[in-house]
């Protein structure tokens, strides 16, 4: 097979884009791994059923068992597309694979290098990975006997042609017989436009507390029988962050600190992308946003969830329609795609511009939440202050331990909301600052104190030391701070803030 294939193909032109305008548009839910085919969230924004309708003088086109013509003549029409995966082989014995390697025409490649992927898991020994290297025979056939069957263990064949690669996606095999792996291995190139590949992308956009969250659903529809290769990047706006992909994806997305880049195969077939990221929420009620787009972009929906308060407008775009879902939240949706002519010039949609008015400031009972937190930390604190000339109670030793643990877990619990993305950076610092204090103080105020060289003796000092070492037993059995943040973003940052706080504590003790 060749390398790369550079010769431009007028592959599908009219009648791919029928078939794109009539194929169900990616529903918008939660990142998933895209990969696997999950089903439509209840809770979906109406934007993300919403179906483009088929452009003005776009044929419908017929299945062509021939598949397309490689010359454009007469009119260009869809190649079948071949099925990769793996299927239950009755025939087979249990722990048994036979895999099939197959070009664009069905026909069988031998002496092609393959690998098997195998994914061992296991909760008492962990996860081990093992590539099992293969070549297929004159029929394009090889065999792996012997395998491990279960849950537990999950393959995948892979294969190359140049810098493209394929899959056949996961597959397990069960106690009862052998399975059959199919993989097509396609002609590849680095330019989209010479597979003829269309993408189509909802866009939901939501608020949370000061950033707006703008989650996409990309999808890629190639009919020819050429794969794309990808390494793409295209701009993010200004300030853009949280940036968030599912794991496993491909081809792969990432971002850097002002692009988001494609790298890896688009075989034949239809390919979902998946990200999100947040856009710092402005505070004057009113907000442009430049939308990204990945490249060849022929269908896009956008959907807003919106108050009655709040409009959606842009550029270009059909006015949006107000809609409820299941759930009764409403949105403001709109969507456009390209006509035939447009694909025929390989004119794709460009990266709109989308104004939201009415976007709500933020609420007086929000500061006054965060006011009257931070009144009773100060509380608190002057509390431990005036404490410290008398003393410290077994009761009050006790309330003081408490307090300690809980803030532990909340520390922890708003590492990992922050890490998440449900909470916003500004009210993440606040809460963290006001922690941070009272974290320092209580253990500031827990360690044994230091007795004054000039200071009398203690004629009963067998209490204290015995609550001291009843604090020194129970210290271990209260969470660790390290332990509850280990997994969490910021335990270095955590613990560099704290102990300055604790020595500056110290330092401030009256000698």
């Amino acid at each position: 097979m060749n390398d790369c294939i550079r010769v431009r193909r007028p592959w599908p032109a009219l009648g791919l884009l029928a078939i794109f305008a009539l194929a169900p548009v990616v529903e918008a839910q939660p990142l998933a791994p895209p990969p696997a085919a999950t089903a439509a969230s209840s809770s979906a924004p109406p934007a993300a059923t919403a179906q483009p309708a088929a452009p003005p003088g776009a044929p419908r086109a017929q299945p062509n068992p021939h598949g397309a013509n490689p010359h454009g003549g007469g009119n260009p029409q869809e190649m079948p597309l071949p099925q990769d995966g793996a299927e239950p082989a009755p025939d087979l014995e249990r722990g048994t694979i036979l895999i099939s390697l197959r070009d664009a025409g069905e026909q069988p490649l031998p002496n092609t290098p393959f690998e098997l992927a195998v994914l061992h898991q296991s909760v008492a020994r962990g996860d081990s990975k093992e590539r099992l290297k293969g070549v297929t025979d004159a029929r394009g056939l090889a065999t792996f006997s012997g395998l491990e069957f279960g849950s537990g263990h999950v393959y995948r064949v892979l294969a190359k042609n140049g810098e493209a690669s394929f899959d056949t996606g996961d597959f397990n095999l069960n106690d009862k017989f052998g399975v059959r792996a199919h993989l097509h291995i396609y002609e590849w190139t680095a330019d989209i436009n010479d597979a003829g590949i269309l993408g189509k992308c909802n866009i939901s956009v939501t608020l949370k507390e000061d950033v707006l969250v703008l989650e996409y659903q990309v999808s890629y529809l190639n009919r020819s029988p050429t794969a794309w290769v990808a390494e793409h990047s295209f701009p993010m706006p200004v300030g853009f962050k949280a940036f968030n992909t599912p794991d496993g994806g491909s081809p792969k997305v990432s971002a850097s600190d002002a692009n988001v880049s494609i790298k890896g195969t688009v075989p034949p077939g239809e390919t979902p992308l998946a990200f999100k990221f947040q856009i710092p929420m402005e505070t004057d009620g009113s907000q442009t946003l430049e939308l990204p787009l990945p490249p060849n972009m022929a269908a896009v929906g956008i959907a807003l969830e919106a108050s009655q308060k709040m409009n959606l407008t842009l550029a270009g775009y059909p006015k949006a329609e107000r809609k409820t879902d299941q759930l009764g939240k409403s949105f403001l949706v709109t969507k456009t795609q390209i006509t035939s002519e447009d694909y025929l010039k390989a004119k794709f949609l460009s990266p709109p511009s989308a104004t939201i008015s009415g976007l709500p400031s933020r609420p007086w009972a929000s500061y006054l939440a965060v006011f009257l937190s931070l009144g009773a930390v100060i509380t608190g604190l002057g509390y431990l202050i005036v404490r410290k000339r008398t003393g410290l109670t077994n009761e009050a030793r006790e309330d003081l331990k408490e307090a300690r643990s809980s803030l532990l877990i909340e520390f922890a619990l708003l590492e990992k909301a922050f890490k998440r993305g449900d909470i916003g950076p500004k009210t993440y610092e606040r809460l963290r600052v006001a922690m941070l204090d009272a974290l320092a103080g209580i253990l500031d105020r827990l360690e044994p104190q230091p007795q004054l060289a000039s200071g009398p003796s203690k004629t009963a000092a067998q209490p204290d030391e015995a609550a001291d070492e009843d604090d020194d037993e129970q210290q271990d059995q209260a969470p660790s701070f390290e332990k509850l943040t280990r997994d969490t973003e910021g335990d270095g940052d955590v613990q560099s803030v704290v102990r300055p706080r604790r020595a500056k504590r110290r330092a401030d003790r009256p000698r």
